[in-house]
């Protein structure tokens, strides 16, 4: 059986034509505690979580959310294209924690799908990507609030033209 070694951090193969796919990883909600890889917030609005560099392929994106929102307040995630774009709030789910850890898995194949982007989405500059918050009724966000989402997305950094 030959010896298996997990690596932190990133990876690639010996060939430098090889492209290396990476993932980037961000926590974020009003119930986070700020610092690397978490965003903390605690009023309504768009929130700037990564950012993407120029001349990828933008993957895949999973979601879980590991500490339920408030009802009435919802979560989308995506660009300055289309908001919603990698997961409307209905695919995450806010209001439900995820304790199996599973992961939403409705995001950049969805997005892929709606606009005939099968198989990827190649990036040509740098794009970020965005949570939009927003609340109905009489909940609000506030200091006390509850909820926390993990969001990864899988990319590959190609070469420029």
């Amino acid at each position: 059986m030959a010896k298996r070694t997990i690596y932190d951090g990133e990876q690639g193969l010996a060939d430098e034509s090889q492209q290396m796919v990476r993932v980037a990883r961000v926590v974020f909600g009003p119930s986070v505690t700020a610092g690397q890889n978490a965003i903390n917030f605690i009023t309504t609005g768009v929130k700037e979580l990564i950012s993407l560099p120029a001349n990828c392929v933008l993957l895949d994106a999973k979601a879980r959310v590991i500490t339920a929102f408030a009802t009435g307040q919802k979560v989308t995630l995506g660009d300055t294209t289309q908001a919603a774009g990698l997961f409307a709030s209905a695919d995450i789910a806010p209001q439900t924690a995820v304790s199996t850890g599973i992961l939403k898995a409705n995001g950049v194949s969805a997005y892929f799908n709606a606009t005939g982007k099968l198989g990827g989405y190649s990036i040509p500059g740098a794009r970020s990507i965005y949570a939009t918050v927003t609340t109905t009724g009489a909940t609000k966000l506030s200091s006390t609030s509850t909820g926390k989402i993990e969001l990864f997305l899988v990319y590959a950094v190609c070469g420029a033209d």
